[in-house]
C-alpha cells in the first residue's frame, strides 16, 4: 500500500526530477517506510511505500524489469498473488523477491492487460514500456485505489491524490461546479459519480478501467463488468460462506499484523468471526463508539466479543473538538465529504496506527453487495409488483413492518413510484431533491442538470444495487476510506469487495438480498449458529454514525443555525441562498438538520483551504 506519482511529456520534454520529488513528498504520509524515484528522459516516477507484503527492499518501487524495459509503480494488494506466481515460475519467470509487486510487473508482461482478470485485490498503477513510449495505467474493478490524472495534450500527469498534482508547477485548476451543485443538490452528497472530480481539470481514473497514454493521446477502455454468472441453486448460503471466508482469508494475508474494524453490525461482525475461526488465533478489533443511546452499539460488539477470543481496544471520541480537528481532516481529504461520519472513521484509524498496526478489515461494500440499506425495500417491492407476485409483495410488507415499524402506507406508495418508474422510463433521471432551494437562483440555474444512473439491469432491485457500486454511494465511501486509512498510513482491506463474492450475490434471486422483512438475508441465513442471534436478526443500522448534536450541546439547532453565518466561501461563490436554508433549518428536526449543516460546512472548510 503505497502513494504512487509520475509524469509523461509526450511531446519529449525531459521530466524535472525536483517536480516529480515534490509530487512524491506532498503524499509522503501514504508510506514513510520506503521511497524511491525513477526517471528516463521524457518519463518519470515517484513512490512512497507503506510495507506490507516482503518488508525487505525487494518490494522497492519504482520496479524495473530485469531486461529495463518496463518500470512499475503500483499502489495496493493483489491477494492472490501467491498463486498467480506460481502460474508465472510455471512459464519460466524468476522472481527476486517475495513481493506481490513484482507478480504484477511480470504478470502484465507476461499477459498484458488480461493480467488484470485474473487480480484479486485492489491497485492504482502504472507501467511504462521503455521501447514502445507507452504509458499503461489501471484501476481495480470496485475503485478501491484511486488514481487521478490530468492532460494537456504535451503532459500526462497522475498520483493517488489530488494535492500531488496541485504541487506542478505551470498548471491552473479551477473549480468545478458542476460537481458542486450534484453535491449539494441530490441532499445526498452525490460524487464520484464519473471521471470528474471538485476539479474542473482532474480527472479519476473509472473502476474497472485503463488508460493508455503515449504519442496519439489518451485512450481509456473498459476491462471488467458486473454481469450475472450462472449460480449452482443448490445449498446457496454454504456457497455464500465458502466465498466470504475465502475472502477472509486472503486477506489476512501479510507480513504485519492485521487488526479487525468491529462495529457490532452484520458486516464487521462476520468478519470477525471468519477470520477468529480461520486462524484459530486471537483478534485484534478495534471499534469506534459513543455513549450517547442512538449511537451507542456496545451491546452488539459485546456480544461478539464473547464468542471470540479478541484483543479489543474500544475507543469513545469526543464531539466537542470536532470542528476544532476538521482543518486537519480536511487537508488529507482533498475534496468535500457529505456525512460527519468521516471523522467516526477518522479516529478509527487514528486509533490503529497509535497501535501499530498496519492492516484493517473492514465490512465495506456489504451493504451495497447484500441491499443493507432502508432504501433498497421500495425497489425491492417494485420488483415484486412488477413481476406480479402480489402475495409475496403483501407478505413482504407485513414482515417489513413487523421488523421496523413505520408507516405501511408510505411504503405501498414508495413501491408504487418506482413500478411506475421503471416501467415508463427504465432510464429515468435521478432528480435533485428539496435541497436545491437552498442555492442561489444564479448558481442552480447555470449548473443544473440531472444525475442519469446506468441502467444495467431490467430488474429495480438489481439496477439499483449496480449504480450502488459504480456510482453511490460506494464510490463517495471508498474516497473517504481510502484518504482517511492512508492518511495515518493504515491500509484498509474489504472483504465484501471480493469480485468473487459480489459477482455471485449480483447473479441470486432477490429474495437472497431481502427476506422476511430482514435486508442481507443470506448473510444472516448462512452465519445462523456462528453469529450471536442478538446481532444476526438485529434491525437497527448505524454504520459510523457521528452523533453531531452532541458538539451543539445546550443549544440545540440554534448552534447549526448560527455557523451558517460563518460560511463566507459559500457567499463569495455565490452558491447558497442562506435566507432559504436558515428558514428550513428552523422547521427541521435535529437529524434533518445534521446532514445538511454538513454538507455546506464540509464545503465552505474546503474552498477556505484552497
Amino acid at each position: 500500500m503505497c502513494g504512487i506519482n509520475g509524469i509523461f511529456h509526450v511531446d519529449g520534454k525531459d521530466v524535472l526530477k525536483e517536480t516529480v520529488l515534490r509530487m512524491r513528498d506532498s503524499i509522503i504520509h501514504r508510506g514513510s517506510d520506503d521511497k524511491g524515484e525513477w526517471l528516463s528522459e521524457n518519463a518519470g516516477f515517484g513512490f512512497s511505500r507503506l510495507s506490507i507484503i516482503d518488508t525487505s527492499e525487494g518490494g522497492h518501487q519504482p520496479m524495473v524489469s530485469a531486461d529495463g524495459r518496463y518500470v512499475l509503480v503500483y499502489n495496493g494488494e493483489i491477494y492472490n498473488y501467491k498463486e498467480i506466481r506460481l502460474e508465472l515460475e510455471a512459464q519460466g519467470v524468476v522472481f527476486k523477491s517475495n513481493s506481490d509487486t513484482e507478480v504484477v510487473l511480470y504478470s502484465l508482461i507476461t499477459w498484458g492487460d488480461k493480467a488484470l482478470l485474473k487480480f484479486n485485490g485492489m491497485w492504482g498503477l502504472a507501467l511504462w514500456d521503455k521501447v514502445e513510449k507507452n504509458l499503461f495505467c489501471s484501476r481495480d474493478r470496485f475503485g478501491v485505489k484511486p488514481f487521478y490524472y490530468v492532460f494537456d495534450r504535451n503532459t500526462f500527469i497522475f498520483a493517488s491524490e489530488i494535492k500531488a498534482l496541485l504541487t506542478v508547477p505551470n498548471f491552473s485548476f479551477s473549480l468545478n461546479n458542476r460537481t458542486i451543485y450534484r453535491y449539494l443538490a441530490s441532499g445526498y452528497g452525490y460524487t464520484d459519480l464519473n471521471d470528474e472530480t471538485f476539479y474542473e481539470n482532474i480527472f479519476q481514473l473509472k473502476p474497472s478501467h485503463n488508460l493508455t497514454v503515449n504519442k496519439n493521446g489518451v485512450m481509456e477502455s473498459r476491462y471488467w463488468d458486473l454481469d450475472p454468472q450462472n449460480v449452482d441453486e443448490n445449498n446457496l448460503e454454504e456457497q455464500f460462506l465458502e466465498i466470504l471466508s475465502s475472502s477472509v482469508k486472503l486477506r489476512l494475508r501479510s507480513d504485519v499484523p492485521v487488526s479487525i474494524a468491529l462495529s457490532g453490525g452484520l458486516d464487521s461482525s462476520a468478519i470477525a468471526l471468519i477470520a477468529a475461526r480461520e486462524t484459530g488465533k486471537i483478534v485484534n478489533t478495534f471499534s469506534i463508539n459513543y455513549k450517547i443511546k442512538r449511537a451507542d452499539e456496545g451491546e452488539y460488539i459485546e456480544e461478539i466479543l464473547n464468542v471470540i477470543d479478541a484483543h479489543s481496544v474500544i475507543s469513545y471520541p469526543d464531539l466537542q473538538n470536532i470542528f476544532d480537528d476538521m482543518p486537519d481532516v480536511m487537508k488529507f481529504h482533498d475534496e468535500p465529504f457529505a456525512n460527519p461520519s468521516i471523522y467516526s472513521g477518522w479516529q478509527l484509524y487514528k486509533n490503529v496506527a497509535e497501535n501499530n498496526y498496519k492492516v484493517l478489515l473492514t465490512g465495506q461494500g456489504g451493504d451495497e453487495s447484500l441491499a443493507g440499506y432502508t432504501k433498497y425495500y421500495g425497489y425491492f417491492f417494485a420488483e415484486l409488483i412488477k413481476q406480479g407476485k402480489f402475495k409475496t409483495f403483501i407478505n413482504e410488507l407485513r414482515e417489513y413492518k413487523s421488523f421496523f415499524g413505520g408507516n405501511r402506507q408510505e411504503m405501498i406508495k414508495n413501491a408504487l413510484f418506482l413500478f411506475l418508474h421503471s416501467i415508463i422510463s427504465p432510464h429515468y433521471k435521478r432528480d435533485v431533491s428539496s435541497e436545491e432551494t437552498y442555492l442561489s437562483p444564479e448558481f442552480s440555474k447555470e449548473y443544473k442538470n440531472k444525475v442519469y444512473p446506468i441502467h444495467k439491469s431490467s430488474n429495480s432491485l438489481q439496477n439499483n444495487l449496480y449504480n450502488a457500486f459504480f456510482q453511490s454511494p460506494l464510490q463517495s465511501l471508498l474516497r473517504t476510506d481510502d484518504r482517511n486509512s492512508m492518511s495515518h498510513g493504515v491500509e484498509s482491506r474489504a472483504p465484501f469487495l471480493d469480485y468473487r463474492l459480489v459477482e455471485f450475490l449480483f447473479s441470486l434471486g432477490i429474495d437472497k438480498k431481502i427476506n422476511k422483512g430482514m435486508t442481507k438475508a443470506i448473510l444472516r441465513d448462512s452465519m445462523k449458529g456462528i453469529m450471536p442471534e442478538k446481532v444476526r436478526l438485529r434491525s437497527s443500522k448505524l454504520g459510523f454514525c457521528t452523533p453531531l448534536e452532541v458538539a451543539a450541546g445546550n443549544e440545540g439547532k440554534e448552534f447549526f443555525i448560527n455557523k451558517l453565518h460563518g460560511f463566507e466561501n459559500l457567499y463569495a461563490e455565490k452558491i447558497i441562498n442562506i435566507a432559504s436554508v436558515t428558514s428550513s433549518f428552523k422547521t427541521m428536526e435535529m437529524q434533518e438538520i445534521i446532514p445538511r449543516f454538513w454538507s455546506l460546512y464540509s464545503l465552505n472548510l474546503w474552498l477556505s483551504m484552497k
